[in-house]
C-alpha cells in the first residue's frame, strides 16, 4: 500500500501545522503502533552530520533517522503489515519538511515568548497514560517507540508551544457582520434579511471564519518559511524534490551522489526506482530497466522495482521476461491490492484471463480486510476518546458536587 494512499485513508491536518501533527502522530502512536522502531541506517561514511539547515539551524541527521524509523514501523502498523521499499524517498521527504516547519514554528514561538505550563505537559502525560492497564504496559510502549519520560516531554512541550501559537494566530483572524451578509448572499441567493438569516447566519460566520483562518495560517506560514531560508544538505531528499518540480538533469544528479554517498542505504532501492522513473519520462526505457535492475541487484528487491522492470520488457515485446518480473511483483506485493489491480488490468491486455482474474479476486480480498482492519482501529480510537470523556464528565460531576456540599450552610441536627 502506498504512502499516498495511507495519508487518504487517515487523513492529515493542513501542512502549516506540522508541530501539531507530530503532536498528534505522537500521541495516537500510544494506541495504535507497535513494533521496533530501530534500524541500521547504513555507513554513510560521506554524508554530512545534518539533514538541512532551518532559520541558521541545524536538523542533525540522528534525530532525522530516528524520526523515520518510528514513521516507517508506523505505516507498517497501519497498512497492515507492510512498507513499500519505493515509499523511502517520499517519506524522507515529507518528514523533513514536517520537520523543518516544527523547527520554523518553534523559533517563531520563541521570538513570541510562549510559555508552556509544566502542569499542563504533566496533564497531558496522565491522560495519555490513563488509556494503558498498568504504568508497565505504558512504560513498553514508551520504549517500543524509542522514547523514555523525558523525550515524551520534550515533545509534547513542543507541540503545545506550537498550539498556542497557532491559536494567537488564528484568534487575529475576524469576520465583520457585512463579511456574513455578502457570504449569505453569495451562498443562497438572496437578501440577507428575515428568519432565514438569522437562523444560518452563526453557521455562514463559522464557515468564513475557518476559510479566512486556514488563508491566513497559509500565508503566514510560507512567509515564514521564506525568511527561514531552508538549506538542504541531504542530496537524496534534494534529488527527490528536483523530481517534483521537473528538474530531471539535476535530480539524476542528486541521486548519482546520493548513491556515491551511501552505498548501504537500507532504501536504496527507492532511489533506483526514482532514476528509473526519471528516465522514464525522460522516454530513454533501456536506461531506466538499467536503474530497476540495479536496485534488484542492491538487495532492496521489492514489487514497485519487479512491476517497473516487467513493463520495460513488455514493451520491448520480450514477453517471458515480462512475466517473470510480474510473478515476483505479485509474489512480494503482499498487503498491496493496488499492485493486484494493476496486475489484473496488465494480465488481461495480455489475454491471460486466468491470471487476471486470480489478481482481482487476491485485490479484492486484501482490500476487504485492511477496510475492516481501518474500520477496527477507528473504533477502538473512538472507544479511547468515549471512554476518556466519560471518566472526564465524572471527576467533573463529583468535584461540582464536592463543591455543592461544602457550600451548604451548617445545621444544628434538629
Amino acid at each position: 500500500m502506498s504512502i499516498i494512499y495511507i495519508r487518504k485513508k487517515f487523513g492529515t491536518t493542513l501542512k502549516w501545522l506540522m508541530g501539531a501533527i507530530a503532536l498528534t502522530f505522537l500521541i495516537g502512536a500510544f494506541y495504535s503502533f507497535g513494533g521496533s522502531t530501530t534500524s541500521s541506517s547504513g555507513n554513510g561514511a560521506n554524508l554530512s552530520r545534518e539533514m538541512a539547515t532551518v532559520g541558521g539551524k541545524d536538523l542533525p541527521r540522528e534525530a532525522f533517522n530516528k524520526e523515520f524509523y518510528r514513521r516507517v514501523a508506523a505505516y507498517k502498523e497501519q497498512a497492515g503489515g507492510q512498507f513499500k521499499e519505493t515509499d523511502a524517498v517520499s517519506l524522507k521527504a515529507q518528514l523533513l519538511d514536517e520537520m523543518s516547519e516544527k523547527m520554523i514554528l518553534l523559533q517563531e514561538a520563541g521570538r513570541a515568548k510562549i510559555k508552556v505550563n509544566r502542569k499542563d505537559v504533566k496533564k497531558r502525560i496522565d491522560e495519555i497514560k490513563k488509556s494503558f492497564p498498568s504504568d508497565k504496559a505504558f512504560n513498553e510502549r514508551l520504549k517500543g517507540l524509542g522514547y523514555d519520560i523525558n523525550t515524551l516531554r520534550r515533545e509534547l512541550t513542543d507541540g503545545m508551544k506550537i498550539q498556542a501559537l497557532v491559536d494567537k494566530q488564528k484568534q487575529a483572524v475576524t469576520v465583520s457582520d457585512a463579511d456574513v451578509k455578502k457570504a449569505y448572499k453569495e451562498q443562497y441567493k438572496k437578501e440577507p434579511a428575515g428568519k432565514d438569516f438569522d437562523a444560518k447566519a452563526k453557521e455562514v460566520r463559522e464557515r468564513l471564519l475557518g476559510e479566512k483562518q486556514s488563508a491566513a495560517l497559509t500565508k503566514w506560514m510560507t512567509d515564514l518559511r521564506k525568511k527561514a531560508d531552508i538549506q538542504v544538505a541531504d542530496a537524496e531528499i534534494r534529488g527527490f524534490k528536483h523530481m517534483s518540480d521537473k528538474k530531471d538533469d539535476k535530480a539524476l544528479l542528486a541521486f548519482a551522489k546520493a548513491l556515491k554517498q551511501d552505498p548501504s542505504n537500507p532504501y536504496i532501492a527507492s532511489i533506483y526506482y526514482q532514476v528509473g522513473q526519471i528516465y522514464e519520462r525522460k522516454n530513454q526505457p533501456a536506461k531506466a530497466g538499467d536503474a530497476y535492475s540495479k536496485g534488484l541487484e542492491s538487495g532492496r528487491s521489492s514489487a514497485d522495482l519487479h512491476m517497473a522492470l516487467g513493463n520495460i520488457y513488455r514493451k520491448q515485446g520480450k514477453r517471458a521476461d515480462a512475466l517473470r518480473h510480474y510473478k515476483d511483483a505479485s509474489d512480494m506485493a503482499y498487503a498491496d491490492f493496488f499492485m493486484h489491480y494493476n496486475l489484473s488490468g496488465i494480465y488481461k491486455e495480455m489475454g491471460m484471463q486466468v491470471e487476471s482474474a486470480d489478481e482481482e479476486k487476491r485485490a479484492q480480498e486484501i482490500y476487504g480486510k485492511q477496510m475492516a482492519q481501518m474500520m477496527q482501529q477507528q473504533q477502538q480510537q473512538q472507544q479511547q476518546q468515549q471512554q476518556q470523556q466519560a471518566a472526564e464528565k465524572s471527576k467533573a460531576a463529583g468535584k461540582s458536587k464536592t463543591e455543592a456540599g461544602a457550600g451548604k450552610p451548617a445545621t444544628d441536627g434538629k
